[in-house]
């Protein structure tokens, strides 16, 4: 594992712990267009991608890829179902 990636999924899980967070694609573009996001996080499998990227660099969002599949990003939010894209709010 890169030091990257483990960062990602460190704050990923203290941002599952503080409640700052939002799954899912539909969440994903109502945050961005509001623009109450610090940073998006997109699996390798993302099928709406395109979509989230434009939304995000008209909010300025940072957008990070996550180096695994939806089921594995699913798994470091500590969900049993799999997770396309989330974001993490101010």
């Amino acid at each position: 594992m890169t030091e990257k990636k483990l960062n990602i999924e460190l704050e990923i899980r203290k941002a599952v712990k503080a409640k700052k967070i939002l799954f899912g694609k539909k969440q994903t573009e109502q945050a961005l267009k509001l623009g109450k996001v610090v940073l998006v996080v997109l699996s390798d499998n993302c099928f709406y991608r395109k979509t989230v990227e434009e939304y995000a660099k008209l909010s300025k969002a940072q957008v990070v890829n996550f180096e695994g599949s939806a089921s594995k990003l699913g798994n470091v939010c500590e969900r049993t179902h799999s997770i396309n894209s989330l974001v993490i709010l101010k």
